[in-house]
């Protein structure tokens, strides 16, 4: 190996299988594809002049998801309360909507559909708006945050998965009528952080509603208040795209030399791991079948390189990680320096 300028090291300390001092380094925000969704959507009579759009708005949310790059998550959804709006929309047994994909290669090439883990039979974004819809038959103004914290501790847990990114979307047409001090629910909120890649928060509601505002305050870079009175709550859409991009971008900063041509796929000097500091346990490479697949029977978690068109991804290779339930992810990835 050549020697290599020691001010380029890291600082934190490198794996002891490391060859080389010269690293290049891909780190996400966020490391997984898997996204767990909490709707939390009023049925106070304020709701009745939005009764015509939610079904609609509902689904373009949907439809956001299935268009990311890379293809849409690994997906949970639920809502407090989840069991009878789940048997009336078809899905089932679990009282939440899931998609959830596993490793595309263990399927038939023209087959990629069966490579998802689904409890629902009607399309995707169709399936999501049924859940979540409300009728306004309420009888005042709800209390969203407690419901939301409610389900998130309660029954509705289960859904929730301890790597995925966690997005609670609340739509209301009056202020948050908790019981408690709105500070109370942002500490909740704030404390499912620490078990998860991370929390966001989607508000749907009055500009002026001052506890949801509070609730949007507290979350900087990772919540969006939309004016529940505008025509097509673009900005709820917009935010969660934003949001969705940080999981979608698996570019690797710098290309990597191939190190053995005549193997299938790119044998780059890289190590992978799943802890964000690039300090835990290592991920084998991936066991190849062709330059662009992996092998059905390869050990999985496991990571490999694909080349890809820059003008499509802005890079001209992605990392992948392959995983048994769930869609691809990048990890903190580093590669050496060419031999």
């Amino acid at each position: 190996m050549p020697a290599c300028d020691l001010a380029q090291q890291p600082a934190e300390p490198l794996p002891p299988e490391a060859a080389c001092e010269t690293w290049s380094t891909a780190a996400p925000t966020l490391t997984t594809r898997e996204v767990d969704l909490l709707f939390v959507v009023s049925e106070a009579p304020s709701m009745l002049r939005h009764a015509d759009v939610l079904h609609t708005r509902l689904r373009t949310l949907g439809h956001v998801l299935e268009t990311l790059e890379g293809g849409m998550p690994s997906v949970h959804v639920a809502v407090p309360d989840g069991a009878a709006p789940a048997e009336r929309c078809g899905i089932g047994p679990d009282p939440w909507l899931r998609d959830v994909r596993v490793p595309w290669f263990w399927c038939d090439v023209d087959v990629g559909e069966a490579c998802h883990d689904r409890n629902y039979a009607s399309p995707w974004a169709d399936a999501l708006a049924c859940l979540a819809q409300r009728a306004a038959d309420g009888d005042r103004p709800a209390p969203v945050l407690a419901r939301a914290v409610a389900a998130l501790e309660g029954g509705a847990a289960a859904f929730l998965r301890p790597q995925a990114a966690l997005v609670v979307v609340i739509i209301t047409a009056d202020d948050d009528a908790s019981p408690g001090p709105v500070e109370r629910y942002i500490d909740e909120l704030r404390a499912l952080g620490a078990t998860r890649a991370t929390v966001y928060v989607a508000l749907v509601a009055p500009l002026e509603a001052p506890r949801l505002r509070a609730v949007r305050d507290a979350f900087p870079n990772r919540a969006e208040l939309v004016d529940v009175e505008s025509d097509t709550w673009a900005g709820v859409v917009a935010s969660l795209g934003s949001w969705a991009d940080r999981i979608a971008n698996l570019c690797l900063p710098i290309a990597q030399p191939d190190l053995d041509p005549d193997a299938p796929g790119i044998q780059a000097d890289c190590v992978a791991t799943d802890d964000q500091l690039g300090l835990g346990p290592l991920l084998p490479r991936c066991t190849m079948s062709t330059a662009d697949r992996p092998a059905p029977d390869t050990p999985l978690p496991c990571y490999w390189i694909r080349e890809v068109d820059p003008a499509e991804y802005g890079c001209a290779q992605i990392a992948l990680v392959e995983r048994e339930r769930f869609g691809p992810s990048l990890p903190p990835l580093r590669c050496g320096c060419e031999p």
